[in-house]
């Protein structure tokens, strides 16, 4: 009797174990979900806060699909799929290139969340009632984003932080304010447009 109560715990046991393991939640499924969020409406703008080398600078980003523009500080960045031009005001200058995606993480740290299948492994860090936080790591020794660590609010399945690892050792952390969605918009708003910056020197790096 005492044999066979003790042979039903470690029955009880075991069942709870691998249901609690059925149950966790898996990094690669909630990336998923949170790249969802920011590629699939028709286009999605992002409010943030960034801060590297010890300054922060407050930030917005609007997505449609694999097109974005990125403003932030002394720096914008439009991308139409293929062609990114780089705008640094205070030198007014725009650099125009044909990024690879290591390049564009280096732009745009939200590509990360969009290309973490190709370019990372994914570990969950912690799982709570109100977020889960999710370590990346590069697949390359040679990534310009060694690491990042994303959290995540499990209510939204959207991203509130982006905290990376730079190929120097560099931290960047991302505090993110707000997301909204819209209308899809036309390719022209991805492009650098010289007559609303100005008077600016053009290097085209292509």
């Amino acid at each position: 009797m005492m044999k066979r109560s003790f042979l039903t715990l470690i029955f009880a046991a075991v069942s709870a174990l691998f249901s609690a393991l059925a149950a966790a939640p898996n990094a690669d499924a909630v990336l998923a979900k949170v790249a969802a969020s920011l590629s699939k409406p028709a286009s999605t703008t992002v409010t943030f806060d960034v801060k590297a080398n010890g300054r922060t600078a407050s930030g917005t980003m609007t997505v449609c699909k694999r097109l974005f523009t990125f403003s932030s500080g002394d720096l914008a960045v439009w991308y139409d799929g293929l062609t990114q031009w780089t705008l640094q005001r205070s030198a007014k200058e725009v650099s125009i290139t044909e990024p690879t995606m290591d390049e564009l993480m280096e732009t745009n740290p939200f590509v990360v969340l969009t290309g973490y299948k190709s370019h990372f492994t994914s570990t969950m860090v912690s799982s709570t009632a109100a977020q889960y936080r999710i370590k990346l790591t590069a697949k390359s020794k040679a990534a310009a984003v060694k690491s990042a660590v994303v959290t995540v609010s499990r209510k939204s399945m959207q991203p509130s932080s982006i905290a990376l690892t730079m190929q120097s050792d560099s931290p960047v952390t991302v505090s993110i304010k707000r997301i909204s969605h819209g209308k899809a918009l036309p390719k022209s708003f991805f492009t650098f447009s010289a007559k609303n910056a100005g008077k600016v020197t053009v290097n085209d790096l292509r």
